[in-house]
């Protein structure tokens, strides 16, 4: 369950935002109350699209999450078309500079990247590939179990970097507090074992996407797709894509694994 709107957290938050003008506290105020019904990284994502948007310009926004053992899991909402190369490039965690760019700042803390500074921290072989990435905004979230969350906003304008700074400090209590609700709730699933790439992967299968089709919604080679796939299986003790998706249909999963469109 999530937190009611009349709770003190709510109180405190438009607190916080009373300083700010007049518009931007009531989209601050909305993206906060509408923050208490993220669950999943899909309303993570469509929080991020819609509510975050309103607030601050940006061009792609990449979500990384790290399990306690150490998997990896990218997921992208852009706002701009990107070519298929490109979007792999920022999911793929072997490839994705994202991670680095987020470890530049402390847990629970924001840092403003210029293009210098990302390309600097890109692997040789991406840098050409991302030159049109011309300035970030990295958040990190350190969760109570170990785990960590980052968030990346991508081509900020350089005017509104200050601002963005400011945003995501404001709103920091709420990014802890959904990634916290979406630990959570992979948690309660029965198919908890799953690291977050495999949960994603598993929410397609359910959705009735192919292996081609999820090898091109996640960004990454089909080689690396059937290696999560089996690991899928093995871990849910199952020997097909049927048997998969009705033990997590049997076990109440499907909320938590069922995808939308980014």
């Amino acid at each position: 369950m999530h937190e009611q709107a009349s709770d003190p957290t709510i109180t405190m938050a438009k607190t916080r935002v009373a300083s700010t003008d007049n518009a931007t506290s009531t989209l601050l105020v909305e993206a906060i109350e509408r923050s208490l019904g993220v669950e999943t990284v899909e309303q993570f994502g469509a929080w991020l699209s819609e509510s975050l948007t309103a607030l601050l310009a940006y061009e792609i926004a990449l979500h990384a999450a790290i399990g306690k053992d150490g998997e990896i899991a990218l997921s992208c909402v852009a706002k701009v078309p990107l070519a298929q190369d490109t979007l792999r490039m920022l999911c793929e965690p072997e490839h994705s500079p994202g991670l680095r760019w987020a470890q530049t700042c402390r847990p629970s803390t924001s840092m403003a990247l210029d293009a210098q500074r990302l390309r600097a921290l890109c692997v040789p072989e991406t840098r050409a590939a991302l030159d049109f990435v011309r300035s970030a905004i990295a958040h990190r979230i350190r969760l109570p179990a170990g785990e960590e969350c980052a968030l990346i906003l991508l081509n900020v304008e350089e005017q509104s970097l200050e601002r963005g700074l400011y945003l995501l400090t404001l709103l920091s209590p709420q990014l802890q507090a959904m990634q916290q609700r979406i630990a959570d709730r992979r948690q309660r699933c029965v198919c908890a074992e799953l690291t977050p790439r495999e949960h994603e992967i598993l929410r397609l299968m359910a959705v009735s996407q192919s292996n081609r089709e999820i090898s091109a919604r996640l960004a990454i080679n089909p080689i690396t797709l059937k290696h999560h796939v089996t690991k899928i299986y093995r871990k849910l003790d199952v020997h097909s894509r049927i048997e998969a998706v009705a033990r997590l249909q049997q076990q109440d999963c499907t909320a938590n694994c069922r995808t939308t469109n980014r």
